[in-house]
């Protein structure tokens, strides 16, 4: 049985919680200027202690801006703060002692950035499935 170190527990859940925040979520968002990002994601982080990790992402676009939430491993993580600036996109997502954050740039179908939680960094990519 293989063990599952707390970053991958951390990065699932994080991923979850953006998939139920964009399901209506409440968070506050910067208001989006340019390109709308909205849609579902296929998202796999690369390098992690664990191996990559993967899930979705869903993106929506509100009045005030956008709200997200990850899926991953059957959990559903919503995204915070999230700041779209041109084709950049930042956000956090917080589970149990931990906040997790990430920073993409958005082309062609998809996106790619970096991960950040306890210290260390990984790299994301995403592609967009609708």
């Amino acid at each position: 049985m293989k063990k599952t170190s707390t970053f991958s527990k951390v990065l699932v859940l994080f991923m979850v919680a953006t998939l139920i925040a964009s399901c209506g979520s409440s968070k506050k968002t910067t208001k989006a200027k340019g390109a709308d990002f909205a849609g579902n994601y296929e998202w796999v982080v690369s390098g992690t202690p664990d191996g990559d990790q993967g899930g979705t992402m869903t993106i929506k676009k509100t009045e005030s801006g956008y709200s997200g939430e990850l899926e991953m491993m059957g959990m559903a993580v919503p995204l915070e703060n999230i700041v779209v600036e041109g084709n950049k996109m930042t956000a956090v997502f917080a589970i149990p002692d931990m906040d997790i954050s990430f920073s993409v740039v958005f082309a062609e179908g998809g996106f790619k950035g970096d991960v950040y939680a306890q210290g260390q960094g990984f790299p994301i990519t995403g592609k967009k499935l609708n």
